[in-house]
């Protein structure tokens, strides 16, 4: 991967020297009102950051799962993009944060 910034022509998303500027998937989770489609939009920006090895995914993860302000359907996929994003040990605030907002309405996403 080049060190200069390259923009991919079907997609509009900005790559620079690893890192995954704000893409579609980030302007449409701020928007986004169906507790489905951002649980959904918070793994594909997981992804897309782990196929570009986005240095910034896991800090943007774990300040996605710790803020709360949002909603739980996001905090918890947030919490899950982090796990797969990292090699770290589940801290125990994040088990906490899981327990919190294990309900039948998450668990269904």
């Amino acid at each position: 991967m080049s060190k200069s910034a390259t923009t991919s022509p079907k997609t509009s998303r900005t790559w620079r020297e690893g890192v995954l500027e704000v893409t579609a998937f980030h302007r449409r989770l701020v928007t986004e009102h169906a507790p489905t489609v951002r649980a959904g939009l918070v793994l594909a920006i997981a992804q897309l950051a782990r196929a570009h090895q986005d240095v910034e995914a896991v800090m943007w993860a774990r300040a996605c799962w710790t803020d709360p302000m949002q909603p739980p359907e996001a905090r918890v996929s947030a919490a899950i993009a982090w796990m797969c994003l990292t090699d770290i040990p589940v801290p125990g605030e994040l088990r906490a944060i899981l327990d919190d907002l294990a309900t039948e309405e998450t668990a269904r996403l």
